[in-house]
């Protein structure tokens, strides 16, 4: 008994120790960044905007004083930085979405449908004046039920 003790409380100490070096690994869990456009229409300044999500897939903040953008190895001076739904002056930045519905049959059991659907209404209720989404629906085959609009009415 008193070996099993001596044991279980080193597994104890083992654990506990290491439970600091978990959460700071947590912490600084690097963010996924990719390159979603490139607008170059008003050359010489480019327009890029990225997506930067966490592990998991969520978006996550990101301080624009840390973003570096290198072109060939050169450090470019970026002129703005703004983020998706970031409010700057007076106005919102608008973002633009597309929901992705599955129709299947398998969403008819237990009402998933029902609840894509009122999940949805939620989602285009809280749509900002400028922001855009569209509707696309699939079982077999996909369908555009709505292009990219501003019209939330068309969405519903």
């Amino acid at each position: 008994m008193r070996k099993f003790n001596y044991i279980f409380t080193a597994l104890l100490l083992i654990a506990i120790s290491a439970w600091p070096f978990a959460a700071v690994s947590a912490q600084t869990e690097e963010p996924q960044i990719r390159i979603t456009q490139v607008d170059n229409s008003k050359f010489p300044n480019v327009t890029v905007y990225v997506s930067v999500t966490n592990a998991a897939g969520e978006p996550v903040g990101v301080d624009a004083s840390t973003i570096q953008i290198q072109e060939n190895g050169e450090v470019m001076q970026a002129v703005d930085i703004q983020g998706g739904g970031d409010v700057v002056g007076e106005e919102s930045i608008p973002i633009t979405t597309m929901l992705v519905m599955d129709i299947s049959g398998s969403m008819d059991k237990n009402n998933k449908i029902g609840s894509a659907k009122e999940a949805a209404k939620s989602y285009v209720s809280q749509m900002r004046s400028g922001d855009q989404a569209g509707l696309i629906t699939y079982d077999t085959q996909v369908y555009t039920v709505q292009p990219i609009t501003t019209d939330t009415a068309a969405l519903t």
